[in-house]
């Protein structure tokens, strides 16, 4: 017995998705190591000024920021091309 059914996804909805799935994966873990990272180099910087350490940190916390804000970006646009070329948006929603 087949069963068929029609789906039909909105633009905002494949963007929550996505979301939810990055920050998923991010995890708690990454949360903390963030948070740990700030917390040395405020403590670094209260404590006579920032140090080699601390500046490695805020750069790679800066590479991670735009990382995470490309890989939200861009798949976004990439899955509402894809979403949009397979007929799945309603037609009351435009795509990006």
């Amino acid at each position: 017995m087949k069963h068929t059914f029609d789906v039909t996804i909105s633009q905002h909805d494949a963007d929550v998705a996505l979301r939810r799935f990055l920050f998923r994966e991010a995890g708690w873990s990454m949360l903390f190591a963030v948070l740990f990272c700030l917390t040395c180099v405020v403590y670094d910087g209260l404590n006579g000024g920032i140090g080699i350490l601390g500046i490695v940190i805020i750069t790679v916390l800066l590479l991670l920021v735009i990382t995470y804000v490309a890989s939200v970006r861009n798949p976004s646009k990439a899955t509402g091309d894809a979403f949009k070329a397979l007929g799945w948006f309603s037609n009351f929603v435009s795509a990006r």
